[in-house]
């Protein structure tokens, strides 16, 4: 019985170890997906305007115009994890038509020990 409950601690660790890399992974991947969906539509010239992406403690939001908050209407807003922190640039808007941000910056992302760098250069590059 004890070797039994051994193995089941030592599974349940590997198990939520590997969860919780998951929701890293994929916090990493929806930040990154919000990223190129927003110098996408610049350079798309969508609605004929720049857009961005705000960068909340549990979410992402996608908004068109200069600066967020200028209209709520138009806000995409995509679900992430607050468990999971996030510094650097809050806001960050691609110009219409090049797709180059407004100010190049750098997105961190932290769970525990693990940390990425999501970088916007000056050209609109999204690196990782």
């Amino acid at each position: 019985m004890g070797l039994v409950m051994l193995i089941f601690g030592i599974g349940s660790y590997f198990a939520f170890d590997n969860f919780q890399r998951y929701l890293f992974r994929k916090e990493r991947d929806t930040a990154i997906a919000v990223l190129m969906k927003a110098r996408s539509r610049a350079m798309n010239n969508f609605y004929e305007k720049s857009h961005g992406v705000h960068i909340g403690s549990d979410t992402f939001t996608l908004f068109r115009g200069l600066n967020y908050g200028d209209d709520p209407s138009t806000y995409e807003v995509i679900p992430g994890t607050a468990a999971i922190s996030k510094s650097g640039a809050t806001d960050i808007v691609f110009e219409q038509l090049s797709g180059r941000p407004a100010a190049a910056g750098n997105l961190t992302l932290s769970y525990g020990a693990s940390n990425i760098t999501i970088s916007i250069n000056n050209e609109g590059r999204i690196d990782w």
